[in-house]
């Protein structure tokens, strides 16, 4: 003979389970989506301090009007809005900080970091640095880095990106 005095509340049971297993799967998704996010960060801040870290190599060792440049391959992830050299986020136009440069992520923040080196916008047409920011938004480069005599100074000029 068979008990059947939980036949009733069976629906319910698996109602609730099915709600359970719902939120876990909710939970997992929104774990997996965090994770993959602060690996592509990570990823955008390990490119913006590669070239960083290649300026400061180039900046200490390299002879100002040489031609000799070195070359190097990035990736900037599509987290990214953009990765400006040279600029800081508040910059005004004519009043640029040159050792500043800066990532700003899809969703607005912005990680500022400062350079030993300063920074200038590599013209690839003309061979020359200016005195502007450069720019890079997601996708592939194949930069090149060269120290160059700027205003009484030297700076790292970065062919490859956009003036900003």
């Amino acid at each position: 003979m068979l008990d059947e005095e939980g036949v009733d509340f069976l629906a319910m049971r698996t109602v609730v389970v099915l709600i359970a297993a719902a939120l876990l799967i909710s939970a997992a998704a929104i774990f997996v989506k965090g994770y993959t996010d602060n690996m592509l960060r990570d990823s955008a801040r390990g490119t913006a301090s590669h070239i960083a870290a290649m300026a400061r190599a180039e900046y200490i060792s390299g002879c100002p009007g040489t031609g000799s440049r070195t070359a190097v391959p990035v990736t900037v992830p599509r987290c990214v809005r953009d990765i400006v050299f040279g600029r800081s986020p508040d910059d005004l136009p004519g009043d640029r900080d040159d050792h500043v440069y800066f990532i700003e992520f899809q969703d607005g923040m912005i990680e500022t970091k400062r350079s030993e080196v300063p920074f200038a916008y590599g013209d690839p047409s003309s061979g020359n640095a200016s005195d502007s920011g450069i720019s890079f938004y997601p996708g592939e480069y194949s930069l090149e880095l060269e120290v160059m005599s700027l205003n009484g100074s030297y700076a790292v000029a970065i062919y490859g990106g956009a003036e900003c």
